[in-house]
């Protein structure tokens, strides 16, 4: 599992630590789930020393579902990133990484996402399942690393990680309370950027943001209010799910009906920008292409330990993943989160720039939220958040739960604002939320 070079490195990290590779999963021992440590040497000198403040693991999920969890890698809060092109690729240091203030651990997940892999037939129709896989994993992972296992746990993500999350942090929980096969976990935190945990009010804060922003041309008003009402009354007549059919199809209608310009649409991620239709974002961020290009090369493969497999047509996010789940029975994830608010911090940030995830949204869920006895945030209103006397942004926190709205930044918050993603981690790692 040691990962000693990675090809197209302009520099050498000696100071990290790296194991990568596949952990079974399934009881057919077909399915795997791919995983990636690290950790920064210099900070942690010896693993299995006592009283290291950076003694912390953080395990990071990527949404889709389908998303690799390497986006997080190479494009938001790991050591490393993209310069050059497909044809000519480099791969450079990157400021501010998590592993700066923690131990990484990077998993693909659900099976079929990125490295991970099972027979199409496999992959997880539900949450029980996905989250039972997870367990499977980690009781691996712990097996190949028990000199980690003292270490306190933090789940972070983004986008359907707002769902992964809070089901994998409450079978954790509750395992650990079960002290099932005699294993805990020390499980401390929750972070999660602009994650899917309500479905409904960020249905409609699509329009509200279109709004706000002059996103659509007014004559298109009434016929995407018109998608929208049928989305919500869709919606309001069944019981709660993770994902509407209904309300889906009001999305796509939007993006067409709010098109800047024949065949372009916004970028659903970052609507400063533009993307070609249907698209729509996921030629973003512009270093995608040479990402993609890189993992597909058999000399990544085997430094990451994959190459038991042909991957040339690897990609970022495999959609089959998220057709497997889209009828999917469980319930939004905010029916979890006032429990887990009873026993655990949570931070929820949202880059204000973002349209299918965006601030709007999780601030009217908030409002409607009623964890710790009492509904919505209930001292003041949001503060200013700074970091060196500047403005980054906004933010709110009572009765464990932590809101940050972060200015100029899209649903991948660590691809524009690396330092703000890393000054909350830092807070929220050190368990002292208050400083937020």
């Amino acid at each position: 599992y040691l990962v000693t070079k990675l090809p197209h490195t302009a520099f050498n990290a000696t100071d990290l630590a790296q194991y990568a590779g596949v952990i079974p999963v399934t009881e057919s021992g077909e399915g795997g789930i791919f995983f990636w440590l690290m950790y920064n040497t210099t900070l942690i000198p010896d693993i299995r020393a006592p009283h290291n403040p950076h003694k912390k693991l953080v395990v990071w999920f990527n949404g889709g579902p389908g998303c690799t969890s390497l986006d997080g890698v190479f494009l938001e809060n790991g050591p490393y990133q993209f310069t050059g092109t497909p044809d000519n690729i480099q791969i450079v240091p990157r400021d501010w990484s998590f592993t700066q203030q923690a131990v990484m651990l990077y998993v693909d997940q659900p099976l079929g996402t990125g490295f991970s892999y099972a027979p199409e037939e496999e992959y997880s129709t539900h949450y029980a399942d996905l989250t039972y896989r997870v367990f499977r994993f980690l009781t691996g992972f712990y097996a190949l690393f028990p000199e980690l296992d003292p270490f306190d746990i933090y789940l972070a993500g983004e986008s359907q990680a707002g769902v992964y999350i809070p089901y994998i942090a409450q079978d954790m929980l509750r395992r650990s309370d079960a002290k099932v096969d005699g294993h805990t976990f020390a499980l401390k935190g929750l972070m999660i950027g602009n994650g899917w945990l309500d479905p409904l009010p960020q249905y409609r804060a699509v329009l509200d943001m279109a709004r706000a922003q002059n996103l659509h041309p007014p004559a298109a008003e009434a016929a995407i209010q018109s998608h929208l009402d049928t989305c919500v009354s869709d919606y309001s007549h069944s019981p709660p799910r993770i994902i509407s059919h209904q309300c889906e199809a009001y999305i796509n209608e939007f993006i067409k009906l709010a098109a800047p310009e024949p065949g372009k649409c916004y970028n659903n991620f970052d609507y400063r920008k533009v993307d070609t239709y249907p698209e729509c974002g996921m030629n973003w961020p512009p270093q995608i292409h040479t990402f993609t290009a890189y993992f597909r090369l058999p000399a990544v493969w085997k430094a990451l330990h994959v190459d038991g497999r042909t991957w040339s047509d690897w990609s970022e996010c495999n959609n089959a993943v998220g057709t497997r789940l889209e009828n999917s029975p469980d319930r939004p994830s905010i029916e979890i989160l006032p429990n887990l608010l009873t026993r655990l911090p949570v931070l929820l940030v949202h880059g204000d720039k973002d349209l299918l995830c965006n601030y709007m949204g999780a601030e009217k869920m908030i409002s409607q939220l009623t964890w710790g006895g009492q509904q919505g945030f209930m001292q003041g209103g949001l503060q200013t958040w700074q970091i060196d006397s500047a403005d980054v942004g906004l933010y709110q926190s009572e009765r464990n739960l932590i809101y940050a709205r972060l200015f100029d930044a899209s649903h991948m918050a660590g691809v524009d604002k690396p330092l703000p993603m890393f000054d909350l981690l830092v807070r929220l790692t050190g368990t002292d939320v208050s400083t937020l």
